[in-house]
């Protein structure tokens, strides 16, 4: 939900979703040692990166609630170029991304 906080430090995203699913894993194990099925556990560690994602997009649509979350909706995709963010700018209307170039929109 506060990937954009994380991209200005020395550690990527990307090293806080392995950690993510490593947890996951973890308890795992710790729930095989008590005899507890590890099933949804792993399930979790598996998938930990969708579930970012689905968190995600609950924080870029939150964000289509207000002018200046549509700001910072465009910020973000002027960061990332990311194509979820691109088709939620469009559906605001913002004019379409030309060939999906990172930071052009057509005037």
């Amino acid at each position: 939900m506060f990937g954009e906080c994380l991209n200005r430090r020395a550690v990527d995203v990307d090293y806080y979703i392995e950690m993510g699913g490593r947890a996951y894993d973890a308890l795992g194990d710790v729930a095989a040692r008590r005899g507890v099925a590890r099933s949804l556990w792993d399930e979790l560690s598996e998938k930990f990166s969708q579930l970012v994602e689905v968190l995600n997009e609950v924080a870029e649509r939150t964000l289509l609630n207000s002018d200046t979350g549509l700001v910072r909706l465009y910020e973000k995709w002027m960061k990332t170029g990311n194509a979820r963010v691109a088709l939620l700018l469009r559906e605001q209307g913002v004019p379409a991304i030309v060939g999906g170039a990172r930071g052009r929109f057509v005037q």
